[in-house]
């Protein structure tokens, strides 16, 4: 008990220095790399679907990555590969207070209750955890614009549109359409770089010659829809010096936005993809560095009669903490899931095509991390070592029938005992190793009974608070005394009585 003392005393000795003197964290903003992802429901369309009329599916975009830095702007645009499916129904943080009921959720910095839809640049303000959407700026092509006035374009009954001119004149135009189901419409309007009359001929995608004419008691459902497949993103006026941090201790707790995938009725067997043009994203910091994108799409498989994986490339195991509520997705351990796809094509013949990237499909049924600690975690811990991998919730298998399964290992973020709870034991193990290597010894988190080889790197993960790592100098990673400090932090902050969240810490 002396010797624990004396523990104990070296590391509160060693909190009042760090307290007295802050340090800086070696996290490398500047090289952090993001990832893209669009999560669709479900990826599968039966025949029986598609033959009664347009499918429409809806769809997550999710940004990922390091949770320690913050944001002053993003561009993303996407598309399909066919124009028989396309999108609609945007929602972003400027546009998200469109549900009629308040909703409850859960997070990992406390449960609120609002009627917004929560997105990743929101947060959390006050005792009462009041959710605040930081007052987004946002462009979309979420509705059409007239390209001269950029006015937004209303129905004005069938084959009609309107719009108000920089003037406030109201004008109004037929609307003739293609065979591609496109509108066209012109107009004449005074050029001001030449003060010469010109005529403008503007094209509207997919005109639909149904939206009710304008009213003025419920305008929105008059407006004639775009493309809603570009975002571009400001945080509000109030964060504008300070940037966005992303809301919860995952980066993807919460998605950047939602949007619509529309399949057109009678869209043919076979496989679609959907990407990002990366020409066309961009991720900035609020001092204008400009991180690396890389993205993960998603397939749209129409009517196919079976799947079958051809290859793999997946980590040993993927760690999770045990906060995390979001759902558990193959992006986060594997790099790559191909597979082959069976349909029917129209002409009857048996079709397959080989060697789809379907990582993007690719979950574990839904489940979550928090789900799979509180209900099953064992020693402070919980480990499968043989998760079965789903694809639109069907067992993902090999030819041979063998499952695709993944190694899961889940723990508490700071706990490196395995005790159950985040204490000053804690903070002196990490501080115990960060000495050890400092000096140029052997050193190991993990000192517990298991023979598991894993349980090394899962420990070094929940031990590494502002980066997460789970290898030794990635990213610019490392287990320092500050991850100690935090842990100290957060102990001290929960032993009187508050919610600390990890991001308190190092934002």
């Amino acid at each position: 008990m002396k010797k624990q003392a004396t523990f104990m005393s070296a590391l509160l000795l060693t909190a009042s220095v760090l307290f007295a003197h802050p340090m800086t964290t070696n996290a490398a903003e500047s090289s952090a790399d993001y990832q893209l992802r669009f999560v669709p429901e479900r990826n599968i369309i039966s025949a029986e679907e598609i033959a009664k009329g347009d499918v429409t599916i809806r769809a997550a975009v999710y940004l990922t990555g390091s949770t320690a830095n913050t944001f002053g702007s993003i561009e993303l645009a996407f598309d399909s590969d066919d124009s028989s499916i396309y999108f609609r129904n945007m929602v972003t943080g400027d546009n998200s207070s469109l549900q009629d009921e308040a909703t409850t959720y859960e997070s990992s910095q406390g449960t609120f209750t609002t009627n917004y839809v929560p997105y990743c640049f929101g947060y959390l303000l006050g005792s009462k955890n009041r959710y605040m959407t930081g007052g987004p700026m946002i462009t979309t092509n979420q509705y059409a614009c007239d390209p001269v006035y950029g006015a937004e374009l209303y129905s004005a009954g069938p084959n009609k549109i309107q719009f108000t001119a920089d003037n406030g004149t109201l004008v109004t135009c037929d609307v003739t359409v293609d065979d591609d189901g496109n509108g066209h419409y012109s107009y004449t309007y005074t050029d001001k770089s030449t003060n010469q009359t010109a005529t403008k001929n503007a094209v509207i995608p997919r005109y639909d010659a149904t939206i009710p004419a304008y009213d003025k008691s419920d305008p929105t459902s008059s407006l004639i829809p775009d493309n809603c497949n570009r975002v571009v993103w400001l945080p509000g006026s109030s964060q504008l010096k300070t940037g966005a941090s992303f809301f919860g201790n995952t980066s993807d707790e919460f998605p950047f936005c939602y949007v619509d995938i529309v399949i057109e009725k009678g869209t043919t067997s076979g496989i679609y993809s959907i990407d990002f043009d990366l020409d066309k994203c961009a991720l900035y910091g609020i001092s204008h560095n400009k991180y690396s994108i890389e993205s993960v799409g998603t397939t749209i498989a129409v009517d196919v009669d079976g799947i079958t994986v051809s290859s793999v490339d997946m980590d040993q195991a993927a760690y999770y903490e045990s906060s995390d509520n979001t759902p558990i997705q193959a992006v986060n351990f594997a790099s790559s899931i191909l597979a082959n796809f069976t349909y029917t094509d129209e002409n009857g013949k048996s079709v397959t095509e080989r060697n789809i990237e379907i990582v993007g499909m690719v979950d574990c049924d839904g489940l979550t991390p928090k789900q799979l600690y509180d209900e099953m975690a064992e020693n402070g811990c919980y480990i499968s070592d043989s998760a079965p991998l789903y694809c639109d919730g069907e067992i993902l298998k090999q030819a041979d029938g063998t499952t695709i399964t993944q190694k899961i290992m889940i723990g508490t973020k700071g706990d490196v005992d395995y005790s159950g709870t985040v204490d000053i034991m804690d903070a002196y193990k990490v501080l115990q190793y960060y000495a050890k290597k400092s000096a140029g010894s052997t050193a190991s988190l993990y000192t517990g009974s298991s023979k598991d080889a894993d349980m090394e790197t899962l420990t070094y993960f929940l031990a590494d608070i502002d980066t997460a790592s789970k290898n030794q100098g990635a990213d610019g990673s490392e287990i320092s005394i500050m991850d100690a400090y935090y842990i100290l932090q957060y102990y001290s902050n929960a032993s009187v009585g508050l919610s600390p969240s990890w991001s308190d810490f190092y934002d």
